[in-house]
């Protein structure tokens, strides 16, 4: 029996992180596919168990930024809105912001794998034998409970057949092919997607601007708060710096 199986899990996304300092950082991201593929031979040619999964995405960008107005700009640190002219001083705003998207991705199924597998959809989640870069262990501000933190995180999706694909019946040669209705995760507007990362740990699960004006200074002096404010300022810095330019590697799977 000849049994021809394509790898299903693709590594994917190059994100180039792009950056001016504290002042702006908006990290500008670029992704593009990487598949790869195994055939496994035994006896004779009986049947046809093809499992194939790719993924693209050409041209993106993930802009790394506070996602709306912060709640009070009364804080050590705020958000500009750059688009209402605002002067890019501080963390920029983008109600765009880590949010990301496919250009493609498509499956291609034998009609005996879907019937012996009952596949639902595609999962999409960080690689997690890649993207160390979202790991850091810098404390400049006191953080307490964990010896490293995440910078961003992405929390699993899945993405069904049912209804964020688009089935192609099978023909003459008994194969079952499903293409991504982009307009399921991207809604009406290209430029909006349901796919989108997340702040890690290092900030507490919250935004930047969020977490760094919930820390206490009561009681601290004036000495005190200058320092703390260099301390947010190299923490920025210093991811600015770790994410610059870096890949950053989903895998996307078939499930059950």
């Amino acid at each position: 029996m000849n049994k021809k199986v394509l790898k299903i899990v693709c590594g994917f996304a190059v994100i180039s992180l792009g950056t001016v300092g504290f002042s702006a950082w908006i990290v500008g991201l670029q992704q593009s596919e990487t598949s790869s593929a195994t055939t496994i031979n035994v006896d004779t040619v009986v049947t046809n168990d093809a499992q194939y999964l790719s993924a693209s995405s050409t041209n993106q960008k993930i802009v790394i930024a506070e996602t709306s107005v912060p709640e009070s700009n009364s804080g050590i640190i705020t958000a500009k809105d750059l688009s209402k002219g605002d002067s890019p001083s501080g963390l920029t705003i983008d109600g765009n912001a880590l949010k990301f998207s496919f250009d493609s991705i498509n499956v291609l199924l034998s009609e005996k794998t879907q019937t012996d597998n009952n596949f639902i959809g595609v999962k999409i989640e960080l690689d997690d034998t890649a993207n160390s870069f979202l790991e850091t262990t810098v404390n400049n501000v006191g953080r307490s409970g964990s010896e490293s933190w995440s910078y961003l995180t992405f929390k699993p999706v899945t993405l069904t057949f049912d209804e964020n694909f688009t089935r192609v019946e099978p023909g003459n040669d008994g194969y079952i092919e499903y293409t991504l209705n982009k307009s399921t995760i991207n809604g009406a507007a290209e430029d909006t997607t349901k796919l989108s990362l997340d702040w890690g740990t290092y900030f507490g699960g919250k935004s930047p601007v969020t977490y760094y004006n919930s820390i206490d200074r009561s009681g601290k002096d004036t000495s005190e708060l200058i320092t703390l404010i260099e301390n947010v300022n190299n923490e920025l810095t210093t991811m600015n710096k770790e994410l610059n330019n870096k890949k950053i590697t989903f895998k996307l799977s078939l499930v059950k």
